[in-house]
């Protein structure tokens, strides 16, 4: 039956939530362990498969490629479903991470083919732009703050240690002379990170700024990274429910506290800077970073009718919309794969003389060739597409 509901991992990541994801699809809550990640997709670590069949999607699509993808979608990225969508509860802060861009990703997995598995820094060809969309008050870092504002938080605090790199921004106030200051933060020797992060905690414990609380937060996990000093230079986005941000690939980010969706590349490259556990390289971190210094831009989304919200970014490899239903019924009339996830209430798809209910929770793969897909009920779905211009309808 089309479209066909989906059976999804979960990725039980260490800083995942034991029960947004439980209490989303209506499993016991708190769950035994971590739950980080609900995927839907093809991705080769964790593909989606069809409800009640031992059929990945990938093979469905492989089995049908124009059925499932269409001309366009195949034209543009190959037989392959170019986008990766996610659940993401976030309980602990993630990683300083960078993505790189689709050249550097090529290259880079060209490079790393012949290493051991271990000293990959690159998983696949792909670059990894990312879209997050808040489900509950979501915490962010995300790129760098202008600098300015750097520079008067930094004066401001009064820490003997930041005086050197106040200096060489008041001298030269530019995103080049940014970027030295961060890389000489990340190369701190090892024997004085730990001074250095407790003397610029204690110039934060004086302030009752909301983004040096989270620079405290992490101070308490990693005594001794410099990625939370360098927390300080970053923007930091608290998101309200429906808000989101778009991640483009070399922009350094971490997520710190929330739920959300998350829509993008089918990819797993990931370059860590500190505050993980994980390995980190500095050098190839460095290598791809771009710093732009510059406010966040909030996406709110545009309206598309009453019940419709679609946040455009430049990544053709994928769009989300968002559709409130309150027992009225979208109708979506564009030839390209979607995967439809139901994160509130109880909706039903139909194409032809077919129908799929979805619950909580639930999500369902619609083929290009499922259209018009009409969804009609009462909660709320997201639908996850390719970023081409064929679009959503009323």
């Amino acid at each position: 039956m089309f479209p066909c509901r989906l059976s999804n991992q979960v990725q039980p990541y260490a800083w995942g939530s034991r029960s947004a994801i439980a209490d989303l699809l209506g499993t016991p809550s708190p769950s035994p362990g971590p739950q980080a990640e609900l995927w839907m997709g093809t991705h080769p670590a964790g593909p989606s498969r069809v409800e009640g069949t031992r059929t990945t999607l990938t093979e469905l699509i492989a089995n049908a490629p124009d059925e499932c993808l269409g001309q366009a979608v195949i034209d543009a990225f190959g037989p392959r479903l170019p986008f990766l969508f996610k659940v993401l509860a976030v309980a602990e802060p993630l990683s300083l991470q960078v993505h790189p861009d689709a050249p550097q990703a090529k290259q880079g997995f060209l490079r790393d083919q012949d290493l051991p598995e271990p000293s990959r820094n690159y998983r696949d060809p792909s670059h990894k732009p990312e879209l997050l969309v808040a489900l509950t008050r979501f915490d962010t870092l995300i790129g760098f703050r202008p600098v300015n504002e750097t520079m008067r938080l930094l004066d401001s605090l009064h820490a003997p240690v930041l005086v050197a790199l106040l200096n060489t921004l008041t001298a030269s106030p530019n995103a080049s002379t940014l970027r030295d200051v961060v890389t000489s933060l990340l190369h701190t020797p090892v024997e004085e990170r730990r001074q250095v992060v407790a003397s610029v905690l204690e110039a934060c414990q004086q302030h009752a700024e909301w983004s040096l609380s989270w620079a405290l937060r992490l101070g308490e996990r990693y005594p001794d990274d410099m990625g939370v000093v360098t927390s300080l230079f970053m923007n930091h986005v608290v998101l309200a429910p429906g808000d989101a941000v778009f991640v483009p690939p070399r922009c350094l980010h971490a997520y710190l506290d929330g739920v959300g969706v998350e829509l993008m590349a089918s990819s797993d490259n990931v370059l860590r800077g500190g505050l993980t556990t994980k390995r980190v390289n500095l050098p190839a971190l460095l290598e791809v970073l771009e710093v732009v210094a510059k406010p966040v831009e909030v996406l709110r989304g545009e309206t598309l009718g009453a019940q419709t919200v679609v946040y455009k970014t430049p990544a053709s490899e994928f769009r989300l919309f968002r559709i409130e239903l309150d027992g009225n019924e979208v109708v979506d009339r564009s030839p390209l794969p979607r995967v439809v996830l139901s994160t509130a209430g109880n909706v039903e798809l139909y194409t032809g003389g077919e129908c799929v209910r979805l619950e909580q929770g639930a999500s369902a793969f619609a083929r290009a060739i499922d259209c018009p897909l009409r969804i009609r009920g009462k909660g709320t779905v997201f639908v996850a597409t390719v970023g081409l211009d064929c679009g959503l309808d009323q």
